[in-house]
């Protein structure tokens, strides 16, 4: 079963005002956490009587004050839970929160079993898909210049010329150097600001689609997801 991950970024209202909506609709309880590295930042996490876990954190990425600007982070989830994601949406919706022109939405899909080949059938895709994706869901040009860019016509052209064929030619083709085990520990690194973002797959083996601006209409939420999930079920993802 394909699974998948949404993380979805606001502003306008707190991080508790968000987890007190989240847990509205998935009930359990929710826990304030502190980092353990740095006692500055913190976070809500609305945990279901399933364990599952959905995380109201910060992000300084939005252009708002630090206190009313937020990332809501989904549980993995399946297809069979796209219902309960979009009553989370429309729940954090009714409570006031907005976003703005740095909103965005990210949408994991699981890769832990994929291999070289299935990454690169993946990227073959979506040298198709990349262009429609962008006009049917009018992706904003801010977006695209700057935190979801497209594949460069360099990447493309190496790799058509050399289709990786091992792990190792993989990073080289995503990084344009050697393989370096600091770079694919970097949750931040620089690369990760493309559209279809591989530096994900090699820090936790998801590949993310960065495309989205970001959006409280849940139905738009499920498009982007169920966009998502037809192109790893047409690239055959394991």
């Amino acid at each position: 079963m394909r699974i998948f991950g949404i993380e979805i970024e606001m502003v306008g209202k707190t991080r508790s005002m968000i987890a007190k909506a989240v847990h509205s609709v998935v009930c359990g309880k929710v826990e304030h956490v502190v980092d353990e590295e740095d006692d500055s930042l913190t976070r809500e996490d609305v945990r279901a009587p399933n364990g599952a876990v959905w995380r109201v954190a910060d992000d300084d990425s939005l252009h708002a004050p630090e206190r009313l600007r937020a990332e809501l982070v989904s549980p993995v989830l399946t297809a069979a839970d796209l219902g309960t994601l979009k009553n989370v949406v429309a729940a954090v919706a009714t409570s006031g929160v907005r976003t703005n022109p740095y909103c965005g939405i990210h949408v994991h899909i699981g890769a832990q079993d994929a291999t070289v080949e299935d990454i690169c059938r993946f990227i073959d895709v979506m040298l198709d898909e990349e262009p429609k994706l962008v006009k049917d869901f009018n992706c904003s040009p801010r977006r695209l210049r700057r935190f979801a860019k497209l594949m460069s016509p360099n990447f493309i052209r190496r790799f058509k010329r050399r289709r990786p064929k091992t792990q190792e030619e993989l990073e080289r083709l995503w990084y344009g150097r050697p393989t370096d085990p600091v770079r694919r520990s970097d949750r931040y690194h620089k690369s990760r600001y493309r559209g279809l973002n591989l530096q994900s797959y090699f820090y936790r083996f998801t590949i993310e689609f960065r495309y989205f601006d970001s959006s409280l209409d849940q139905n738009r939420i499920e498009a982007y997801v169920r966009r998502c999930l037809d192109i790893a079920n047409k690239a055959r993802l394991p």
